[in-house]
């Protein structure tokens, strides 16, 4: 997207015909998520925090989608920082460049309602869960990428 153009796409479920618009421009993509400033490469649009990367992304119409906590990685409430997490299971690694080698898009993604709640603290909170993010794809997905 260029800066003065909006993006609009609209999106119907089969079944029910109804449909989705969805439009943004890059000008609504930030650096900062209310007043926590995102690390190199994150961005934030509205509620939603995400690594703006698109190298090494299939040009599919294959998504496979992943909750993080619970389900790719043992997290827990008491410990943070960006090692406060183990892989959920020993074969995720592998499982996830399989369905990567298949050309599917991989996609992570996290509810974290405790952002909201630490509002003095959300530096902190969004350092934290993006730090754990960043540890799992340099651990997990370094050989896709690098």
């Amino acid at each position: 997207l260029e800066e003065s153009n909006s993006k609009k796409t609209k999106y119907s479920t089969p079944n029910e015909g109804a449909e989705l618009d969805i439009a943004f421009s890059i000008s609504d993509i930030k650096d900062k998520y209310k007043d926590a400033t995102l690390l190199p490469k994150w961005k934030a649009f509205q509620t939603i925090i995400f690594l703006d990367r698109d190298d090494g992304l299939h040009d599919s119409g294959k998504v496979a989608a992943f909750d993080f906590d619970g389900c790719l990685a043992k997290t827990s409430v008491k410990r943070v920082g960006p090692d406060a997490w183990s892989l959920m299971y020993p074969s995720i690694p592998e499982k996830l460049q399989s369905l990567y080698n298949d050309g599917y898009k991989l996609v992570i993604f996290t509810n974290e309602s405790n952002i909201e709640r630490w509002k003095n603290k959300r530096q902190v909170a969004v350092d934290s869960k993006i730090g754990r993010l960043n540890n799992f794809i340099k651990n997990v997905f370094y050989s896709l990428w690098f």
